[in-house]
């Protein structure tokens, strides 16, 4: 009977294959149930990430390239890694990734910074499902902002693999706005249009011409 693979339906929002027993012992809770409980997690928890890297510069800079990329992860101490596996064999996607204590002490910030594990996914196919469960049971924090960006960001690049030019402006343009709600905690950021010119800091700009390809900012 191991081999044989059982079909939970999360309320309509995605499928998700577990070999039966395997899996189902490790399922305590109904579907909705588990939905209801990771929507207020991720409330608390999670984090819609925008990343963007510079790799060229080319005047003007309204048609800079950059490397855009889209992720969504949650970070907890290594001792409770039990609960991001909880997470990822309910939703049947994402990794569980163990971060050393060290990655955060390279520049002297975070001295007392702890090991820890982060469940994470870049895949298209699962932020676009992950966009299915947060229509269907909303979020209610601050993280409920990051997400109306991050979903337009995820809806860009599955509808069109960013690959057209005005498409990857656009995305440019909803990297800056999510650093712009986080920072200043509000959705006045100006609203797209065909005029806009994504704001690069001089200092980038002179650093790319420098050394070339940057580490991702990541926000």
């Amino acid at each position: 009977m191991s081999g044989l693979v059982k079909t939970y339906t999360l309320s309509g929002v995605l499928s998700v294959r577990h070999p039966t027993g395997i899996r189902k012992r490790d399922m305590p809770v109904t579907s909705r149930d588990f939905l209801n409980w990771f929507a207020g997690f991720v409330d608390g928890e999670g984090s819609f990430q925008i990343k963007r890297s510079i790799r060229q510069i080319k005047p003007p800079y309204k048609s800079i390239t950059v490397a855009l990329g889209i992720d969504f992860n949650i970070s907890l101490r290594a001792d409770d890694k039990p609960v991001l596996d909880f997470i990822r064999d309910n939703l049947g996607f994402g990794r569980v990734i163990y971060i050393p204590k060290t990655k955060y002490r390279y520049n002297g910030s975070f001295p007392n910074s702890k090991d820890q594990y982060m469940f994470r996914t870049a895949r298209m196919d699962d932020c676009a499902s992950l966009v299915k469960i947060f229509d269907a049971y909303p979020l209610h924090s601050k993280k409920a902002r990051d997400f109306t960006t991050w979903k337009e960001a995820v809806q860009v690049v599955v509808n069109s693999k960013g690959r057209k030019s005005k498409d990857r402006l656009y995305l440019n343009y909803l990297y800056e706005k999510l650093v712009h709600e986080r920072k200043y905690g509000n959705n006045n950021f100006p609203v797209y249009s065909n005029n806009y010119i994504p704001n690069i800091p001089k200092e980038l700009i002179e650093k790319d011409k420098r050394y070339g390809k940057r580490k991702p900012e990541a926000i």
